[in-house]
């Protein structure tokens, strides 16, 4: 994080409870620019101190009293500095002696000195505190008292009477009021988003709208069955339905009964995965004034925005990977693919102001899988009239670049040239020679980057099987024994700035290293049964939303289509792998 949440003018003497420690809490997370609780569980996932997102939810709402470490770990996630930590350090300890006790908290007092006025007031604070969880379990016992009632007089609301019953069975805490307000804010922007009104998402559902009402006030969360229909109604992917079951979820408040264990239904094979990610896909589909699909949006969550070609391609061959060929229903698409081309030859992105070489070959590597038999030569040539002295120093743009050449023209002298630079684009690190990000001269100590090396062994071992080199395998044995040893797969960002007659011209490169990893891997020879593999597997099921979504999200909660491919292409490969090749031994 660039900017550190300002904490100089935080009222630390006013902290003398649980209450006020979350209080606190919650002020830096807002000044922080609310990152969501997906997000602070991935910036801490490799710490020594990782936080899941129902701990931190917990923490901020109150219910958990966090350990020092937990506390560190959260603040350190929302960018406060180091050197504005020791404050707050020091008034953990005092909450914590106030809850075990006056004889610590004399102790604690020694430590802070006796100069902090706001010592003076700790019993009132206890007390305080304590008004202040009978309040919210008095509301939480009317809560359940009004919904009751409500479920009395109203012989349509079977199924949200059996969820509500099924909730009390299994020992499920009541909502609190600060988790119907997550809910009533995120649904609130869902239906601005969406165009949508009260009054029409109460019609679709067939609820009065006073109690939709309630749920965009925070005041209330609707049913399981009731945020599956407000899901469906508003195309949320699963966001709301996945929410409303996260908030229902949450492990038992202080008070609460021990829960029922009620075991789960058994977990889809990859076969009915697969088929969840396809219909998922296909409501993903922009469509014209006509109905027709024209493809896919760079994020998946905006149905009225533009396909793209980059998107369109990826989702191609997604579908392609779902369904063993393409499918008559997008046959369409994969023309409107075609004319999305520059004029001139080539592709561009949204961001670029003429055809890239990168966004081309992408493209180019779904059209071919379709039409084996074109050979896109004006394509080919705009897309090698761009590979200059900038692209052979981005490892991304050469992987990208070779794959598609690989498949459309094999023994040209565009691959041998792209497989030199790409070879040419490694480092020293210690014995081993491995990709950064860019490999330009002048760079201050680059460090070695696992999605790129990871891009550069997959890309390789495709040009082994096309044309073997010696050269080519000495450095994919590198590249592997080197991977194999990496346990730090977080997801990897590049921004590449280049040179335009009127400046730089600046594209986002988001790279998904676990699929990489799997992919690099397992077609290096690598055992699919192997730790590392396995480790790469594991966190790529971690990105996935679930059934209900059944795509692959950033760490942002953004939904790029192309981090779906990545995810069924390591997938798929990662399944079909026999457990033990011969190609591969682990480093002596």
């Amino acid at each position: 994080m660039d900017d550190a949440p300002y904490t100089g003018d935080l009222d630390l003497a006013a902290v003398n409870t649980r209450d006020d420690l979350a209080e606190l809490l919650r002020t830096v997370h807002v000044r922080a620019d609310k990152p969501s609780l997906r997000t602070l569980e991935a910036r801490t996932r490799h710490t020594t101190s990782p936080l899941s997102k129902t701990a931190v939810a917990e923490m901020l709402r109150g219910d958990r009293f966090p350990r020092k470490t937990m506390m560190v770990a959260f603040l350190r996630a929302c960018g406060v500095k180091d050197d504005g930590m020791e404050l707050l350090r020091l008034f953990w300890e005092r909450v914590t002696a106030e809850k075990e006790g006056p004889a610590q908290s004399k102790g604690v007092r020694t430590a802070l000195g006796t100069g902090n006025a706001f010592l003076a007031e700790q019993d009132a604070s206890r007390i305080t505190g304590e008004a202040r969880n009978e309040e919210r379990a008095g509301r939480a016992r009317g809560e359940r008292m009004t919904a009751a009632t409500s479920a009395s007089v109203d012989p349509a609301g079977i199924e949200e009477r059996r969820d509500k019953a099924r909730e009390s069975l299994s020992g499920v805490s009541p909502v609190s009021v600060a988790e119907q307000g997550v809910f009533g804010a995120e649904l609130t922007r869902t239906l601005r988003t969406r165009g949508k009104t009260i009054e029409e998402a109460a019609t679709a559902l067939a609820v009065p709208a006073a109690e939709v009402a309630r749920w965009a006030a925070g005041q209330d969360l609707p049913s399981k069955s009731q945020a599956r229909s407000l899901d469906e109604y508003l195309t949320a992917r699963g966001a709301i339905q996945n929410l409303v079951i996260e908030l229902r979820s949450m492990p038992d408040r202080p008070g609460s009964r021990l829960p029922v264990l009620i075991p789960d239904p058994s977990a889809p094979t990859l076969f009915q995965t697969f088929q969840h990610v396809a219909r998922a896909l296909r409501g993903c589909l922009i469509r014209g004034a006509d109905g027709k699909p024209t493809g896919w949006p760079r994020d998946l969550r905006e149905l009225s925005g533009k396909a793209t070609p980059t998107s369109t391609a990826y989702g191609i061959k997604t579908m392609l990977l779902l369904e063993d060929g393409l499918a008559a229903d997008l046959i369409e698409v994969a023309e409107g693919l075609g004319k999305m081309a520059v004029p001139t030859g080539g592709y561009a992105g949204l961001e670029q102001s003429s055809p890239r070489p990168e966004v081309t070959a992408a493209v180019l590597s779904a059209l071919h899988r379709l039409t084996a038999t074109e050979t896109f030569e004006a394509h080919i040539a705009v897309m090698e009239s761009h590979l200059g002295d900038f692209e052979k120093f981005r490892p991304f743009i050469l992987t990208t670049m070779l794959e598609a050449s690989l498949m459309l023209k094999p023994g040209t002298k565009l691959v041998e040239m792209l497989i030199d630079s790409l070879l040419a684009a490694r480092r020293p690190y210690g014995d081993v020679l491995l990709w950064p990000e860019k490999s330009e001269p002048l760079l201050i100590a680059p460090a070695p980057s696992v999605a790129h090396t990871a891009r550069a062994v997959r890309v390789l071992a495709s040009v082994q099987q096309v044309r073997p080199s010696r050269l080519v395998d000495e450095a994919q044995e590198q590249a592997v024994a080197w991977l194999v040893e990496q346990r730090d797969l977080h997801n990897a960002y590049e921004v590449i700035e280049r040179p335009v007659p009127d400046g730089l011209e600046p594209v986002h490169i988001r790279h998904f290293t676990a699929a990489w990893v799997v992919k690099a891997l397992v077609s290096a020879g690598v055992p699919a049964a192997h730790p590392s593999v396995s480790n790469a597997v594991a966190q790529i099921w971690h990105s996935y939303g679930g059934d209900t979504a059944a795509l692959w999200a950033w760490d942002n909660g953004d939904l790029p289509i192309w981090m779906t491919y990545d995810a069924v292409d390591a997938l798929r490969l990662a399944n079909l792998a026999v457990p033990v090749r011969p190609s591969w031994s682990p480093p002596q």
